[in-house]
């Protein structure tokens, strides 16, 4: 099994900002995925205002067959459809298991909220897609 290794920090590439978002509370999987949910709205919205766009995210989860996987990925795809509805970023779930004894690591690119700069959320045959 490969484990991932997460870069402490973000970095930034041609105005697209990278970093990770690791549970901090959670004993099973479905906690973490809220607490990273929770987690990725206050990085997005702080106190409430629109500071950053997420254009990828990628969560990376552990998973030991093919039925736990898409019963892991499925119930991400609820708790984002929950709170986001259709307007979801382009979102890969990978089986691929976190280091650190966690089930889920969120990572991000994200881009700076901008007058000068649109942001659109779509999707084609329930693929989305984020247009920049």
């Amino acid at each position: 099994m490969v484990e991932q290794i997460i870069m402490s920090g973000s970095n930034t590439l041609n105005g697209f900002n990278f970093d990770h978002i690791v549970p901090n509370s959670g004993s099973d999987f479905s906690e973490q995925v809220c607490s990273c949910i929770k987690q990725l709205i206050a990085f997005i919205h702080p106190e409430g205002d629109l500071d950053y766009f997420v254009t990828q995210q990628t969560f990376f989860i552990s998973a030991h067959s093919r039925d736990e996987y898409e019963e892991r990925a499925s119930e991400i795809n609820d708790q984002l459809l929950a709170l986001c509805g259709a307007s979801l970023p382009a979102t890969s779930i990978v089986a691929q298991s976190p280091g650190g004894g966690k089930d889920v690591v969120l990572e991000l690119i994200c881009t700076k909220a901008s007058t000068d700069k649109k942001v659109t959320y779509k999707s084609h045959s329930g693929i989305n897609y984020t247009v920049v």
